[in-house]
């Protein structure tokens, strides 16, 4: 589901570089927010991580959390 939802949101595929979170469209801030979210047993899945960091985003949950603007350890 998280690899659907990445395609949706970046429909011109993967970023080079981290852009700021201010920078994406509406609806990559909310895709992103919305994984920024999952609990941390999602963020221990192999599967998940990989996903993550193959799209460039924030492969921990809290460097996830802290892009956009949740507190990190929340």
């Amino acid at each position: 589901m998280a690899t659907a939802a990445l395609r949706l949101a970046f429909p011109h595929g993967v970023h080079r570089r981290l852009p700021a979170f201010e920078k994406l469209t509406e609806l990559q801030r909310r895709t992103v927010h919305a994984l920024a979210e999952l609990n941390a047993a999602t963020w221990c899945w192999a599967d998940f991580l990989g996903i993550m960091r193959g799209w460039n985003l924030p492969a921990t949950r809290t460097d996830c959390r802290a892009y956009v603007g949740l507190d990190p350890e929340g």
